[in-house]
């Protein structure tokens, strides 16, 4: 009874679903999860079950003092720490299960003192370590299920001497060295899992003496070689798991002698040539998965014998020719992929057979033709993925019939017309993908009827009109995209007070107006905003530096004017800054923010160039990667701190009115640096740069004057240009050999004399 008590509290009893009464606890008396077996008037604790039953808290180590326990399942909880010590003093124990806690430690070598044990199940914990050789003492082990856990280690050869074991399960660990050959002397085996490890070298022969199995999963692996041919011996096979390793050698024709198999998938692996049409002997398969290999060649006829097939998978592969049409009329199909291929021909309106289907995946091939209309009659499709090909004709309004469809995509193809508005009625979908298409017409306000939409994507069409004001009830929705089109009119407001819009895409349109100031004014998730080549004008919004998440900025190629918010270089995660192409005017605004030396945040608004005083202020940007401000009327010198753009790698100020002069250093992690026209003259500035191991340099049309610096030789850039300034004079003695430049401007200035 203390034990028991001391367990209750131990493993917080008070908040178990199903509670003991401690205040007339009785192990005999029906207490909850406990089994007891009287002995001369003892009661001895025989069982203790409480799975599923909320235990919370560590096992005491008076657990060990329950002498006669048998079974011991606690599974499906969340105890902590390690089993205790005292647990392998319990030499009657036959059950112990402790899987799905959150239990650690390491597996004690005293474990192989527990003979009696028939099933051994630690899975879904975080035991560690290596194996104990003494588990191969145990056994009456009918069951070892250690998976799911971060063991390391080789697999010790003792575990072929578990003559009696039904399942053995060590996937999802860390298991190095190779699969043991004595696993081949479980003869009783029915199941062997060795998924998820980093198991190498290749599939012993041995395992093909396991006649009863059932199930061989060794995913998830590096081996390597060929199948064993004697796995033909292994008649009772229904699941066959040999995904995600290096197997190579061309498909094995052998398998179709294991006509009882239900699973078989080799994804993942580097075998080639073609699928024989023997495969069609394996009537009772359900799932067929050959997706990442280097298969090719034609699908055999034969693949439509396979009555019970629910699930194949052929993606990634080198497979071409027509698609057999025996395979829309399997009856029980659920998910055809077939994407990433090389298929040719059309849709056979006899897809309308499959109507059982679920997914359906044929992106990314060489299909033509039109879409059959009669694949609306696929009223279970939630998946349907035509994108990357070649059809033409309309998009067929039939597709408004598919009421369970979640997910669409017909891109990059050459579909014509209008978006048809059965479209609109799918109220179950989350994606709607038409991106790189011919379609015309408008963007119906019927759209806000899809509420659960997520994604938006009809980038590269003609559609017209406006942007509807109604996307902005589409509360999911994470991405618009509706890029490169002929969209004309305003940004609706209401559009950029969506919360949890990721990317905003409208580039390349005839949108006017101006940047509506509602954004950033309420709790966004904006991290790129890409408006760039349409007609907007009006001033950038200070509230865009209200965006905590924020990393693109691209308004480039527009009419905007007025200055660059002051407040945009507090932006903490904005990786590319890109403007240029307006008529913004103005000084560039401090990018870097800026920490006194207390360490409390300085607006950077408030500090000007002339009393910035490095010395008392720190600056850092560690995050801004591109930077460019081309093209606009921009004045004055570099902000304050530019130097401190310590992850810059891309800078184009050319066409402004900045003044910059010999005294300004730039990020040294910068590789692209445009100064073209901008009317520099100082000579420090190009003697400054030369000094630095930049890709790419643009000091052309300015008004650098006299001689070339004989640094020049030694430069470390790989593309310069000093074309078309007024340097003068004859070119600098020779001092070195221009090793790391590949390509010098420097037409259009005045020099004279002969060439080194």
């Amino acid at each position: 009874v203390l034990t028991l008590q001391e367990f209750y509290n131990s493993t917080g009893g008070m908040q178990w679903i199903n509670k003991w009464n401690t205040s007339s606890l009785n192990p005999c008396l029906g207490s909850f999860g406990v089994t007891c077996h009287v002995v001369s008037k003892n009661c001895h604790v025989t069982v203790l079950s409480m799975p599923s039953n909320n235990l919370v808290g560590t096992l005491p180590s008076s657990l060990g003092s329950l002498s006669q326990l048998r079974s011991l399942q606690l599974n499906n909880n969340s105890i902590l720490g390690e089993l205790p010590i005292s647990t392998w003093n319990l030499t009657n124990m036959v059950i112990l299960d402790v899987s799905f806690n959150r239990m650690r430690g390491r597996m004690s070598s005293s474990i192989g003192g527990l003979l009696q044990l028939t099933e051994l199940s630690l899975s879904a914990n975080k035991f560690f370590g290596s194996l104990p050789n003494l588990l191969g003492n145990l056994t009456h082990l009918v069951q070892l299920d250690l998976s799911r856990n971060r063991l390391t280690d080789i697999i010790p050869s003792s575990l072929g001497d578990l003559s009696n074991l039904v399942k053995l399960d060590l996937s999802g660990n860390s298991f190095i060295g190779t699969i043991p050959s004595s696993l081949g002397g479980l003869l009783n085996l029915t199941k062997l899992s060795l998924a998820d490890n980093r198991l190498m070298g290749t599939i012993p022969s041995s395992l093909c003496s396991l006649t009863v199995l059932t199930e061989l999963d060794i995913s998830g692996n590096r081996l390597s070689g060929s199948l064993p041919p004697l796995v033909v011996d292994l008649q009772s096979l229904v699941a066959l798991k040999l995904q995600s390793n290096q197997l190579t050698g061309t498909f094995p024709s052998y398998l179709s002698n294991l006509t009882k198999l239900e699973e078989l998938d080799l994804s993942s692996n580097l075998f080639v040539g073609s699928i024989p049409s023997s495969i069609g002997l394996l009537g009772e398969l359900s799932r067929l998965v050959l997706s990442y290999n280097n298969l090719m060649g034609t699908i055999p006829h034969a693949m439509g014998k396979l009555v019970k097939l629910a699930d194949l998978n052929l993606n990634y592969n080198f497979f071409e020719g027509p698609f057999p049409v025996e395979v829309f009329d399997l009856p029980q199909l659920r998910a055809l992929v077939v994407a990433n291929n090389q298929f040719t021909g059309t849709i056979p309106s006899t897809i309308a057979n499959l109507n059982k289907l679920v997914t359906l995946r044929l992106e990314v091939n060489c299909l033509r033709g039109t879409i059959p209309s009669l694949i609306g009659s696929l009223a279970t499709l939630e998946v349907l993925d035509l994108s990357w090909n070649n059809f033409t004709g309309s998009v067929p309004p039939s597709i408004g019939n598919l009421s369970h469809l979640q997910w669409i995509s017909l891109g990059s193809n050459g579909f014509t017309g209008s978006i048809p508005a059965s479209l609109y009625q799918l109220t179950e979908l989350q994606g709607l993908y038409l991106y790189d298409n011919h379609l015309t017409g408008s963007i119906s306000s019927s759209i806000a009827q899809i509420t659960k939409l997520n994604a938006i994507h009809f980038h590269g069409n003609k559609l017209t009109g406006t942007l509807p004001s109604s996307i902005s009830e589409l509360g999911r929705l994470l991405y618009l995209v509706a890029s490169e089109n002929l969209l004309t009119g305003t940004i609706p407001p209401s559009i950029l007070e969506l919360q949890h819009v990721v990317e905003l895409h409208l580039e390349s349109n005839r949108l006017n107006g101006t940047i509506p100031s509602t954004i950033g004014k309420s709790p966004s998730s904006l991290v790129g905003i890409f408006l760039y080549s349409n007609e907007l004008t009006g001033s950038i919004p200070v509230s865009i530096s209200n965006l905590p998440y924020l990393q693109v900025l691209q308004l480039f190629d527009n009419d905007l004017t007025g200055t660059i918010p002051a407040s945009i270089g507090s932006l903490p995660e904005l990786v590319e800054l890109l403007l240029y192409s307006n008529k913004l005017i103005g000084t560039i605004p401090m990018l870097t923010t800026m920490e006194n030396r207390t360490n409390s945040l300085v607006d950077a608004t408030a500090i000007s160039s002339a009393t910035h005083n490095r010395t008392a202020y720190g600056c850092q940007n560690n995050v801004l990667h591109s930077c460019f401000l081309s093209n606009n009327f921009l004045t004055g010198p570099l902000p304050p701190c530019f130097d401190a753009l310590y992850s810059l790698i891309y800078l184009g100020l050319e066409n402004t009115f900045l003044s910059i002069n010999g005294s300004q250093t730039f990020p040294t992690k910068l590789e692209y640096l445009d100064l073209s026209g901008v009317g520099l003259s100082d000579s420090r500035v190009v003697e400054e740069i030369l000094l630095q191991k930049y890709a790419y340099v643009d000091l052309s049309q300015n008004a650098f004057g006299g001689s070339l610096p004989a640094s020049l030789w030694n430069a470390s850039i790989q593309r310069l240009l000093l074309n078309n300034n007024q340097f003068s004079g004859s070119f600098p003695a020779q001092n070195g050999h221009l090793c790391s430049m590949n390509y010098i401007s420097i037409s259009a200035n005045r020099l004279t004399g002969t060439l080194p």
